[in-house]
């Protein structure tokens, strides 16, 4: 096999993989959203100082947090609605690439302590949702709003 016949394999096996990758990436976003609201996210924890960037999913019931990039279809993290306090936001000290103009928060659930950022309207999304009532709660209270 001539070194042209050899170089032009690799380009296209280099090709087929970055499609495949791609792809996957594309497929997996869709199969995680499950028709369900998401949005982009870093996430930084004690044990993990660094921001890392992923996707949120609401529930009814939770939120669930995504690593942007891995092959795993299950949640790295879950808070539940009725446990999860989010703090004061304010906007990111440092840069976070994938986000522009982040607002970062901190958090808690269960007595884990994270911080999140996202863009302002995420966070105000995220605060409405843990401020709200869950689907099939009965919120109203006779006499008022009638």
């Amino acid at each position: 096999m001539s070194p042209l016949h050899l170089a032009e394999a690799a380009a296209g096996a280099v090709i087929l993989i970055a499609v495949s990758l791609l792809l996957f990436l594309f497929v997996r976003r869709h199969v995680i959203a499950a028709g369900r609201p998401m949005l982009l996210c870093a996430l930084r924890t004690p044990t993990t100082p660094q921001w890392r960037l992923g996707l949120l999913r609401f529930g009814a019931d939770r939120l669930d947090w995504f690593s942007v990039i891995g092959p795993s279809l299950r949640p790295e993290r879950t808070w539940e609605r009725a446990g999860m306090v989010l703090g004061s936001p304010a906007p990111a000290r440092e840069a976070i690439p994938g986000l522009t103009d982040p607002i970062a928060a901190p958090g808690s659930f269960a007595g884990q302590n994270f911080d999140i950022a996202m863009a302002q309207s995420g966070l105000t999304a995220i605060r409405a949702w843990t401020e709200s009532s869950p689907p099939g709660f009965n919120v109203n209270i006779p006499g008022q709003f009638t």
